[in-house]
């Protein structure tokens, strides 16, 4: 079962100029009550927003992704993944050839300081 309101949230939704269908349309949502109440709060209060609006926001911001867009995401080729791993071998080849250089000098100042 569905989360709720509590009776104070919910007559509190009820002044600001919600309908009962509304607002058990946002009990139906899977979502913690708490932070649905005071995020609709926020865009009355902050935005001015109309219940109507908030309820579009709502919808169009935890709206489940369709079943189809999931299929299309799964169908993509990865792409880049060997160039990255050439890219490190590389950085890797021209860091160990410049410190071996760095230590070469050093150990001939060495010799020639003795």
């Amino acid at each position: 079962m569905a989360d709720t309101f509590s009776d104070d949230d919910r007559d509190d939704l009820l002044e600001r100029g919600f309908t009962n269908d509304q607002v058990e349309m946002l009990e139906s949502l899977e979502l913690d009550k708490d932070n649905l109440y005071s995020d609709i709060c926020k865009l009355m209060d902050d935005y001015a927003n109309t219940p109507e609006e908030v309820i579009d926001f709502i919808n169009s911001d935890y709206e489940e992704p369709n079943q189809e867009q999931l299929n299309q995401s799964e169908e993509l080729p990865q792409q880049g993944g060997k160039r990255k791993t050439k890219r490190a071998k590389k950085n890797r080849k021209t860091k160990r050839t410049k410190k071996s250089k760095k230590s070469r000098k050093s150990r001939k100042s060495r010799k020639s300081r003795r």
